[in-house]
């Protein structure tokens, strides 16, 4: 990893990845007897902090006299739970709440509305910086979402500048990160700040279900705001309409594909540039494992292809910005293989897969030809071109994937008043791909001929979920 990434990243990595660690162990399993108004119940949740939240739908009502220790909960449900999170996006309360209904017949449903919150209420505690009021500073940084990813790539480039960050888990990230700002559990307090900045810069960078809902509060909120939405710009086209009526408006609106800045995109660019069309693109992607209780997995998160296939299907879309008109697909298990046809005959298959060696991180070599020419990005570390007599290669000493780049560029239009990179065009387009891909991957569809564009679109999608070939 250092060789690959330097010292300086491995090290923030490092700490960045023992603060999760130790977020993650805290994250125990709660089952509770809890004394309510209407009797005894008993309830389950996971642990963020002081304040134990449980779901309406775990939550309930013993029949007879029963202890802690008559709970029976096998291992798929235990693997559920360590899957479940005590927050509105979630979607997983219901299934395991028929798991544990079936698992222990002496318990049954309780109140429908029955919502406990107990212990302090999650707000910044004592020990966070006290905060600012708008006129300390003129330009503020919110960050909706403080996972590991923000910590790591985003906080290096505004490090005086963050007022304040959104996350469910604020008191377990403040208690193990300590960061120099106040970490909100609630959306209204923080949305209540950014009301109040003047030109914020917001950094969505929450579950990917969340990505328009925020940037659209965001937006509603202070409509003067700078929105940095990080990919996928949501999940389904249909919820990323209103983020492109927006953009076509003139709300600023940025979307984070780090790879289209990276340093060999100018040069590939060129290349590509001088290759007469159609193109036959070819990218084999080796991704990274997650663990099967990863929040990537909740079925409204979409598929694997809307989380990290996407940044493939950005760039070859950003490379030849062509119409799509058709889209093969096959899988086994997580692996896929997709393959698109653009209007002008180009073709380009995505081989993405999770098996084989993590330790060197995501892994990705990419060729593209056309007439006589070869071009290949090895790892976003070297681009080759060959052909008709010709050979190029530009190197650097290590992987640049465009991360630093693409914050860089942010900070920079920010405080510029500059526009933003990303066009409503490719909002739609690649939005409108990725979901056709996902669709197809959850239903099992192989192929499908595109009729029409990202604006009318209902006539593709909606036969993707329908059948089966």
């Amino acid at each position: 990893m250092v060789r690959s990434q330097g010292s300086f990243m491995t090290l923030r990595k490092y700490r960045s990845k023992m603060i999760e660690r130790r977020i993650e162990n805290d994250e125990a399993i709660i089952i509770a007897r809890i004394m309510t108004p209407g009797g005894e119940r008993f309830g389950f949740s996971r642990y963020l902090g002081e304040t134990y939240i449980f779901d309406s739908d775990l939550i309930f009502e013993p029949t007879g006299t029963h202890e802690l220790h008559d709970v029976i909960l096998s291992k798929d449900t235990l693997c559920r739970l360590e899957s479940y999170l005590p927050v509105p996006t979630c979607p997983l309360a219901r299934e395991i709440a028929a798991e544990i209904l079936k698992e222990n017949p002496w318990l049954r449903p309780s109140d429908p509305d029955l919502l406990l919150e107990i212990g302090e209420s999650r707000r910044p505690s004592a020990s966070t910086p006290s905060v600012r009021s708008s006129s300390d500073t003129k330009r503020q940084v919110f960050v909706l979402g403080f996972g590991s990813y923000v910590r790591e790539n985003v906080l290096p480039h505004f490090r005086n500048e963050v007022a304040g960050a959104l996350d469910f888990k604020a008191e377990l990230i403040s208690r193990w990160s300590k960061p120099p700002f106040p970490v909100y559990s609630n959306p209204e307090e923080i949305m209540e700040r950014i009301a109040r900045a003047t030109l914020p810069l917001v950094i969505v960078a929450s579950y990917h279900s969340d990505h328009p809902t925020m940037a659209l509060q965001v937006l509603d909120s202070n409509p003067g705001a700078y929105v940095f939405v990080e990919k996928p710009a949501g999940v389904g086209l249909e919820s990323v309409l209103p983020l492109i009526r927006h953009r076509e408006r003139g709300a600023w609106i940025e979307v984070g594909f780090n790879r289209r800045y990276s340093r060999l995109i100018p040069k590939l660019k060129q290349w590509l540039a001088e290759v007469p069309s159609p193109l036959v693109i070819t990218a084999c992607i080796k991704e990274l494992k997650i663990p099967d209780t990863h929040w990537y997995l909740w079925p409204n998160q979409g598929t694997r292809i809307t989380g990290n296939l996407c940044h493939w299907i950005d760039l070859v879309w950003s490379l030849i910005e062509k119409r799509p008109i058709e889209f093969t697909l096959l899988n086994s298990s997580d692996s896929v293989v997709l393959g698109m046809l653009f209007e002008d005959g180009t073709l380009a298959n995505l081989t993405a897969t999770d098996l084989g060696d993590d330790l060197p991180g995501v892994q990705e070599y990419l060729e593209f030809r056309g007439g006589s020419t070869k071009i290949e990005v090895r790892d976003f570390k070297t681009l080759l071109l060959s052909g008709d007599g010709r050979s190029e290669r530009v190197s650097l000493f290590r992987p640049d994937k465009g991360h630093t780049a693409m914050y860089q560029q942010l900070r920079k239009n920010w405080l510029n008043g500059l526009p933003p990179v990303y066009s409503a065009e490719a909002l739609g387009w690649v939005s409108y791909m990725t979901d056709v891909a996902s669709q197809m991957f959850v239903s099992g569809r192989r192929t499908l001929t595109l009729s029409g564009n990202y604006n009318d679109s209902a006539s593709d999608l909606a036969p993707v979920a329908a059948r089966r070939d």
